[in-house]
């Protein structure tokens, strides 16, 4: 038996168990003491990491145009992040027409799509955390209506209209078809909605969009014209197709994709005067930000070794600038931030070769831009100096 620690206290060992027993309560001090500060590093982490105000059950409230409650509405949750895919939550109003979402789920901002028995349909916004509840009144629904066409005034049948409220990312409220003489109808569309975000959808055909409010009213014609694809062309440093590269189509999350085999991405049946933008995911590789393209273009991005610069920020006297965050917005990330240290010196990457303009600020109201010239691709830029002008 180890004699350091005992288990019994015998006579023949009372000597070694006086001096053994101080490290072994030494020990059960430590234990404790890293135990309780465990737990009191813990509380002040969970503090630190969350500030905002506790999360509470978000509540809209359903009536009609006589304010009264609507009792067994449908409510439909759907995320703003994702607002084309399935709701997060789906409820009934209570007896007192209110639609609540659970506070654990309450961690993001929602559309919030709401039917009611006779199936008129109105949709509102809701934020997370927000203590108050939201009011949604439905009234009696007035019905929209009207045609779709070829461009040689010939009826299409099966197109899908749908209806959104505040622009096109937003989910659908409705959608229908038109028939086989190309006439389409919504019925259940509340009045108290006063603008909608129409679209006209086939196959083969450019999307056609149009906005409608009550004010003009009136019928809305379709006129859906041939469709022209928009590719995206990806290529490496070396002109080698870059496949299976994730494309961003920028503010429409449901067209994102892949390139393919020949590290095309290409698009069909978009509305014929929009511009698209497009952000490639590649992990170590990077690019000059594109211009908006419209269908019936092709676009290549040749992605490239990011550059790097660093160096120091100084004033008009030559001084460091401590404190100024700088930013460029050429990269395929928009904003990719540094920070100069109390030095004035700075790091920032993600760069791609050619000009860049750095635009700068800081918090007591500094703020302008500074241009570096002719960066090589995978340049890394030592030791320069920024001389920060206001304006």
């Amino acid at each position: 038996m180890n004699k350091e620690t005992p288990l019994r206290n015998s006579p023949k060992k009372k000597k070694a168990s006086k001096a053994s027993t101080i490290p072994v309560r030494l020990f059960l001090y430590l234990g404790v003491g890293l135990i309780v500060l465990f737990y009191f590093l813990r509380n002040e982490l969970n503090q630190a990491s969350y500030s905002g105000p506790p999360l509470v059950d978000i509540r809209v409230h359903v009536m009609d145009a006589a304010r009264n409650p609507i009792v067994g509405a449908k409510a439909e949750f759907i995320r703003k992040k994702t607002p084309f895919a399935p709701p997060t939550f789906v409820t009934k109003t209570n007896k007192k027409g209110m639609a609540i979402l659970p506070k654990k789920l309450a961690d993001s901002e929602y559309y919030v799509r709401v039917q009611r028995p006779d199936g008129t349909l109105s949709i509102t916004s809701v934020l997370d955390r927000d203590p108050d509840t939201t009011t949604l009144e439905i009234a009696d629904p007035e019905p929209i209506q009207g045609t779709v066409i070829n461009d040689q005034a010939g009826p299409l049948a099966n197109v899908l209209i749908s209806a959104h409220v505040g622009g096109y990312r937003t989910p659908p409220l409705a959608t229908t078809h038109s028939d086989a003489s190309g006439k389409w109808r919504f019925e259940n569309l509340s009045s108290t909605l006063d603008f909608f975000d129409l679209s006209a959808r086939l196959k083969g055909k450019a999307e056609n969009r149009i906005t409608w409010n009550r004010v003009e009213g009136g019928q809305v014609d379709f006129i859906l014209e041939k469709g022209l694809p928009l590719k995206v062309q990806v290529v490496l440093p070396k002109w080698k197709a870059a496949a299976g590269i994730p494309v961003d189509v920028l503010g429409n999350p449901h067209l994102n994709g892949k390139t393919n085999k020949d590290g095309l991405f290409i698009l069909n049946d978009l509305p014929l005067t929009q511009n698209f933008f497009f952000r490639v995911e590649h992990p170590t590789l990077t690019y000059r930000r594109q211009d908006g393209i419209q269908p019936g273009n092709t676009v290549t991005i040749q992605l490239e070794p990011p550059a790097t610069l660093s160096g120091t920020l100084v004033n008009m006297r030559g001084e460091p600038v401590q404190g100024v965050t700088l930013m460029h917005p050429h990269g395929p990330r928009a904003w990719v931030l540094a920070k100069a240290d109390a030095k004035g010196r700075f790091k920032i990457g993600d760069l791609p070769s050619g000009d860049v303009v750095l635009r700068f600020k800081s918090s007591d109201g500094l703020a302008g831009s500074v241009e570096v010239k002719d960066l090589k691709k995978g340049e890394h830029r030592e030791n320069v100096v920024l001389r920060l002008l206001p304006g």
